[in-house]
Formats: structure tokens, C-alpha cells, sequence
């Protein structure tokens, strides 16, 4: 049986009776709900089930969560047990003190224990308050490798970390250098066939790859000019050294034929964490770079353009970010307001995760102790090197291929941003948590080799009508390739919404 009410558009409750969670003599229930009390819960769980759920002492488990939650609008999940359910191996449960010492020597015996009224919660483990829940925290959190501690009331999780790099980095400014001429050869050019690498410093910036266009682009004009608009000076020597495509692989991929342009496996990537469909943490240093680099321009003595930063996140099983461990920033400036200029910094972090209701237990600020030193003076650049940064910050697979510098007839991009648009479709469609699309290539061939949907659910086959949408004419026609500007994307990601 099912009853399910809706409060208002930000709060949802539904409890049902769990099949695979039945004990010996009574029905399991599972009830869900985001935006609504634990008491309220508590209420309409009670509505269904048996005496059992009179328990005194299981209503204080059951509010016990409502104490360990730091978003009281986060999704719960309770599992209620009956009389003679078995707790099985992974489970979590919350105890009243009447159980917990049968508990213990259950774990140090290795014994099956039968549970009376206990409650079987996932993720949560009953908060220590004595030497006896302590054993029981201690036993059960090395019994289970990803076990979630809960200290002082609050829950410690799985860590995991994602990075992104300001504008001003060396990578990301031969990034931008690539994707402007791409963009100088393409307004004059429609057709235009390009693969332009950049390396830069210590006084000298390298142009080198291919392209074949009909466009005349003056080149040392463009990148003084993105130098000017990052915030750097443009006395850099440039070195021009752009060759035509080859031959051979014109021949695959002319307008006649429409092969890929190379081959290789590209990686799409949506979740349903924010409005973006992208994974908060994403979200916040995509929000982070684009602010910093609002703030150097305001302030260019001060705020120089180099720069990157990273979070160190507390995630539950579903990898859901449930609070940062370690919000770490290395920016580029005068050294000489660090106290002011360094609170500013945690000023506008905390405004960004405020907003998506994170809280952050730790900063690390330059960590070394001075960032005076950026750009090309203190680090080369290279094109393509922040692959991972201009995809999914590591939460999904990257492809072998970088984008920046490449025309969209080379699939390294073009089936990258497709990949994305198909992952963001089957999110929507199938109502998944997540959804990750991989689509691969031979040079030359329109047709994709294979495409691989998997998500929450599962692998999803793809239709045969996907594989026409997915050659590269097709993609570049639906995603209006030839018509973007491809220097906004390589400057906070590639994928922003």
C-alpha cells in the first residue's frame, strides 16, 4: 500500500510497505520525505503501521535524526523494523539503551542478533553519549569500510575532493588563446578546419598546430588582446608557428564524407544536485572563479589573475555533499592586505555555499604563505592540460581528448558537449539521480562506434535514432557549433548549465 501527500513544491512525503524489508511476524514500511519534520513523519508512519511504532523509545531514534541533519530541507530515509527482523550486514541502526548492550555482543560474537523495535536507518548511526554507544561506534565503524561517524551530533562521511583554476592560470590562458583564434578564424570562416596549441612563458607565448581556413587572422592582434582582457600586459614575444591540416585526414572528414575528425571516447555527465544538473561542489568554484576574477577586475592592483581553488567534501553514499571539510584557495595578489584581502576571499565562498546550504568547517588560504608570483612568470602553460577541470572536476570520466583550439568537427568536443545535452535529456526523461553517456569514434566515420548510457537505475540501451543524431554534422548542426563563442567556454568550464 502507498499514501502520498504533497505539503507545497519544496516538500514531499510518501511511506509504502517495503517487501524486501519484512521481519518474521510483521510488514516493514519505508518512509521518505525532503522539507517535512521527522515528526510529522513519524505521524504518518504511524497512521499504517502496528502498536510497534508507539514505542517511546523509537521516537527519540527517529528524532534523533532531525539533530544529526545540517539541511533540514535533505532528503531522510527511515526504515522501521518489527519484531523479529534480522539486522543484516550493512545495515545501520539506531538504538535505544535497553538494546544496545545485546548489540555490542552481537558484533563482538559475530552472532546474528534479532532486534526488538530497533530501528534500521540508513546511513546513521546512533550518536555516542557513553563508553557503551562508543564500543558500538568504534565496532561497527571498522567493521564497514565507508562507515559515516557521527561526532558532537553531526555526521562525518566519505571524503572526496574537486578543483577548479582561475581565468589567470598559465593552462587556462593558453586555453583561452586557443578557443579566440579558433573564434577569429571561424567568424571569417564558417568551414574553417583548426587544432591550435598554445604553450606559454617566461616571456614568450608559441602558437603551433593546424588549420586550414579561409580566414586571415592577424594573430599577435588576438592574443595581446586576451592577455589585456585575463589582466595581464601583452609585451610577451609570440611565436608563430600554425601549419595546414593534413591532408590524409581531410580526406575522412570534408564536408562530402562528415567523419569524425579523430577517434576516441568522449564522456557526458548530469546529476540532479542543482539547478545546472551539475554536482554542487562543481557549481560553487565555477561560481568562486567567475566572482574572483569579477573582484580582480575591480580591483586589479590588489587581485591578480592567477589563481585556483578546491573542496574537500563530506558526501553520504549517493555522493551528495553534505558539508565541506576543507575550502582551499590559492589566489594571486599584492601580499600586502592579506588579513583584508584573505577575508574577503572566505567572504564570497561563504556567500556561494550559503546558497546551496553547505556549511564550511575549515579554509586553507595560500597555504604556503605568499602568492606573489603568477601567471607565466611563475608556472608554464599549456593547452589542454586542465582536461578534468573544464569537464566534471572529477566527477565523471574524462575523454582523451582536450577542447580548446579544436573546430567542432573534431569529436573531442563536439561529442563531449553532445554527450552532456544526451545525459541532461535522460536525466529529465527517465527522472534519474544521475546519468553519465559515453560516445566513441573512429576518424573519418560519422557513425559512433558505440554509445553507453549508464545512471541510478542502470545502463539504459540507446535507440538507433541516437546514433544519427550523434554523427558530427548532425551534433554540430542541433548544437549550432559553428555559432558560439568558443573563448567564453574555456574560461570557468566548459559545461555551466
Amino acid at each position: 500500500m502507498s499514501n502520498k501527500a504533497e505539503n507545497s513544491n519544496t516538500s514531499s512525503f510518501s511511506v509504502e510497505q517495503d517487501l524486501s524489508y519484512q521481519g518474521t511476524n510483521h510488514s516493514g514500511y519505508k518512509a521518505s520525505g525532503k522539507g517535512i519534520t521527522v515528526d510529522k513523519m513519524y505521524q504518518q508512519v504511524s497512521k499504517l503501521a502496528d502498536n510497534t511504532l508507539n514505542d517511546t523509545n523509537n521516537k527519540e531514534a527517529f528524532e534523533q535524526i532531525e539533530k544529526v541533519k545540517d539541511n533540514p530541507n535533505a532528503e531522510i530515509t527511515i526504515y522501521r523494523g518489527t519484531s523479529g527482523d534480522t539486522i543484516n550486514p550493512g545495515d545501520w541502526v539506531f538504538l535505544d539503551k535497553k538494546h544496545a548492550e545485546n548489540f555490542t555482543k552481537s558484533i563482538i560474537t559475530k552472532k546474528p542478533f534479532k532486534k526488538d523495535y530497533a530501528k534500521v536507518v540508513s546511513l546513521f548511526l546512533y550518536p555516542a553519549k557513553n563508553k557503551l554507544d562508543m564500543l558500538i561506534t568504534k565496532k561497527v565503524t571498522k567493521t564497514y569500510k565507508n562507515a559515516i561517524m557521527i561526532k558532537k551530533g553531526k555526521m562525518y562521511m566519505k571524503l572526496y575532493s574537486n578543483e577548479i583554476v582561475f581565468r589567470g592560470h598559465p593552462d587556462k590562458v593558453c586555453d583561452q588563446i586557443s578557443d579566440a583564434l579558433l573564434d577569429a578564424y571561424l567568424e571569417g570562416d564558417k568551414n574553417s578546419r583548426c587544432a591550435i596549441e598554445v604553450m606559454g612563458g617566461k616571456g614568450k607565448i608559441f602558437i603551433t598546430g593546424e588549420v586550414t581556413s579561409n580566414s586571415i587572422v592577424d594573430i599577435e592582434s588576438v592574443v595581446k588582446r586576451v592577455l589585456r582582457d585575463i589582466g595581464y600586459k601583452d609585451n610577451y614575444e609570440i611565436v608563430n608557428n600554425l601549419g595546414h591540416q593534413s591532408q590524409d585526414i581531410a580526406l575522412g572528414t570534408n564536408d562530402a564524407v562528415g567523419g569524425a575528425g579523430d577517434q576516441g571516447m568522449m564522456f557526458g555527465y548530469a546529476c540532479d544536485d542543482t539547478k545546472e544538473l551539475l554536482p554542487k561542489a562543481m557549481v560553487i568554484l565555477q561560481k568562486l572563479s567567475w566572482k574572483y576574477d569579477e573582484l580582480r577586475k575591480q580591483y586589479p592592483d590588489i587581485y591578480y589573475p592567477d589563481g585556483k581553488a578546491q573542496i574537500t567534501g563530506y558526501y553520504d553514499d549517493e555522493m551528495k555533499l553534505k558539508k565541506i571539510k576543507t575550502f582551499t584557495v590559492s589566489y594571486n595578489n599584492c601580499e600586502c592586505r592579506r588579513e583584508e584581502t584573505d577575508n574577503q576571499i572566505i567572504q564570497i565562498c561563504d556567500e556561494i555555499c550559503n546558497e546551496y546550504h553547505v556549511e564550511v568547517e575549515n579554509y586553507l588560504i595560500n597555504p604556503t604563505g605568499k602568492f606573489l608570483i603568477g601567471g607565466f612568470e611563475g608556472d608554464a602553460g599549456l593547452t589542454g592540460r586542465k582536461i578534468v577541470v573544464d569537464s566534471y572536476q572529477s566527477f565523471a570520466p574524462v575523454g582523451g581528448g582536450a577542447f580548446s583550439g579544436k573546430d567542432p568537427t573534431k569529436v573531442d568536443r563536439s561529442g563531449a558537449y553532445m554527450a552532456r545535452e544526451i545525459a541532461k535529456s535522460y536525466l529529465r526523461e527517465y527522472h534519474l539521480k544521475w546519468c553519465e553517456v559515453q560516445l566513441s569514434y573512429a576518424i573519418g566515420i560519422a557513425r559512433p562506434l558505440a554509445i553507453y548510457i549508464n545512471s541510478n537505475k542502470g545502463n539504459i540501451e540507446p535507440p538507433e535514432e541516437l546514433y544519427a543524431m550523434c554523427t558530427p554534422q548532425n551534433i554540430i548542426a542541433s548544437l549550432n557549433l559553428k555559432n558560439i563563442k568558443y573563448e567564453d567556454t574555456a574560461k570557468f568550464g566548459h559545461f555551466q548549465n
